[in-house]
């Protein structure tokens, strides 16, 4: 926007109020946002979660609490007909300790999975910046430059090349792959026959 860049060795923390501070912000975001989207550094297939007993409240509830990591959850393999999501819970039933990132059974509509029950769900996980790929840093740190100069600086010809630039690094960081394992034997050696028709 402008700016000249901050000194080396600048402590920018992003809880200030300088406009290093409120670009930190906007990067800080965008890293948990863009990251919530899915890569293949941070997507963890197919992973087995238990539900596990819990007697707050006097009564048992079977919940599955996930790690204050996660960002997405999918259900998936032989759950993946199911809708497992990530929701937070606002009371965990053991410490009543709000905001609980646990599974949440939206075609049941509930946390409580009823018993010691085995599901499978892919997993989104944040990262540390650092340890993302060069390219989903590029991928990150560009859609944070666009919402940042959108804020303050609203340029409508820095809005094009940023934007161009953030298209550019999104078409360019890998994807996860689709699965795509079809079972054998799914259709007729010789096709479908037609079907002759008398008038």
């Amino acid at each position: 926007i402008g700016e000249h860049p901050a000194a080396a060795g600048s402590s920018i923390t992003g809880t200030g109020t300088s406009i290093y501070d409120r670009a930190k912000n906007f990067l800080d975001r965008e890293n948990t946002f863009v990251q919530a989207w899915g890569w293949p550094e941070n997507t963890l297939v197919a992973q087995a979660k238990t539900a596990v007993a819990s007697t707050g409240g006097g009564s048992s509830a079977f919940y599955i609490v996930l790690p204050t990591t996660v960002l997405q959850a999918k259900s998936s393999g032989p759950d993946g007909h199911r809708s497992l999501v990530l929701r937070t819970d606002s009371v965990d039933g053991d410490d009543g300790a709000a905001a609980t990132p646990k599974l949440f059974d939206a075609n049941e509509g509930t946390f409580n999975f009823a018993s010691e029950v085995t599901v499978f769900v892919d997993l989104v996980e944040q990262l540390d910046f650092e340890k993302c790929s060069p390219l989903l840093q590029q991928a990150i740190v560009d859609q944070a430059k666009v919402k940042f100069q959108r804020r303050y600086q609203n340029s409508a010809a820095a809005e094009a090349g940023l934007v161009q630039e953030a298209m550019v690094s999104d078409i360019r960081t890998p994807r996860n792959k689709p699965s795509m394992a079809q079972p054998p034997n799914i259709q007729p050696v010789f096709g479908q026959q037609p079907q002759s028709r008398e008038d």
